[in-house]
Parts: C-alpha cells; structure tokens; sequence
C-alpha cells in the first residue's frame, strides 16, 4: 500500500528551515530531490523506518517545531513467511497502524504541525489531539496532487484562525514556516 508522493514539501520545508537557523535531524522518506549535504538528515525507506527514526530522535528532546508532512500509511500488513507463489489467488489483511502523530504528541511538548490530504476538508479534523496546526491540502483531478510544484493550503490553527497560503512549493513553504513561527 503506498502513494505516489514526491517528498517536495518536505524537501523544501527542510531547506527553508535550514535557511531560517534551524540545525536539526530531518527525518526524511521517499524524495524525488536529493537534499543538500549540508542539511543534517536521516533516511527512512518505509512507514516503519520513518515512525522508528521519528520516535527515536524525540529522546533527544531538542525541537521547538515539529513538521510532519509524510504521507505514511495508515495501515500495515503482517510480514509473509514466505514467497508466494504464482497463479494462486492472494487476499491479505491490512490493519490499522498506530497513529504516529499521537505517539509524537505523548513525546513532545512544543508546536506539532501535521499534513492532511484529502478530497474534502469538511473530513479533516481540525487542530486537535494536541496538535497546533493542520496544514489542509486538497486532493487535486486526476491525482495531480503528488509531484506538483505548487500548492494550496489551508493551514487551520489551534485557535481557530485559519489561514489559505498558495504558490509554488518552495514560497508556500515559506510562508508556512513564518506563519507557525509568527516571524
């Protein structure tokens, strides 16, 4: 079960966050951009990696902010035990897979800022659990959403304010992290 993101949003989410002194691990999935060496990062290749690279480097409890962009699954199958043969009809069990957003908020204490795409924003829950903001993106036609370089959030806050930021990637980004930071 997967998805077609591009990991741009995070790609540029961590360079503006570098350009704005932030000196942080970046835990970062699949990306069609490879990241400046100069951008201190972990590489996660699946949902487990990312939630297990994420928990681990909230330990260290030095960050602020925390931005979670990915578009992780929110289901996991059980590991087969062993190949499966061809030609034979195949069902398997998909579960629920533990929030990593909730598990983040138990761990961290300072602003939580979380991703939602979807075809409805009247589905999306708005800040709550203990999240600061939710940054809505609506699902474009014909899946047009992932590997674009513009964007259209909706960035509802905590307090009830809600704000839209649209351009391309790099500038909605931006704009993103000043409005969290109140710069």
């Amino acid at each position: 079960i997967s998805n077609r993101s591009s990991g741009t949003t995070g790609y540029w989410l961590a360079r503006n966050l570098y350009r704005l002194g932030a000196s942080h691990v970046t835990v970062i999935g699949n990306t069609s951009q490879p990241l400046p060496p100069y951008i201190n990062h972990i590489s996660a290749s699946s949902t487990d990696d990312y939630y297990s690279e994420t928990r681990a480097e909230l330990k260290s409890d030095a960050y602020d902010i925390m931005f979670i962009p990915a578009a992780l699954s929110d289901f996991s199958v059980n590991q087969g035990k062993r190949k499966i043969e061809s030609g034979k009809e195949v069902s398997i069990t998909i579960k629920p897979r533990e929030k990593l957003l909730e598990s983040i908020r138990k761990e961290h204490s300072g602003i939580l800022v979380s991703f939602k795409l979807d075809h409805d924003e009247n589905r999306l829950k708005h800040p709550d659990s203990g999240l600061e903001y939710v940054v809505f993106n609506k699902i474009k036609p014909q899946g047009r959403t992932f590997g674009e370089n513009t964007a259209d959030y909706k960035v509802f806050g905590k307090d009830g304010m809600t704000e839209i930021i649209a351009g391309d990637k790099e500038e909605a980004t931006w704009r993103l992290i000043l409005h969290v930071t109140g710069e």
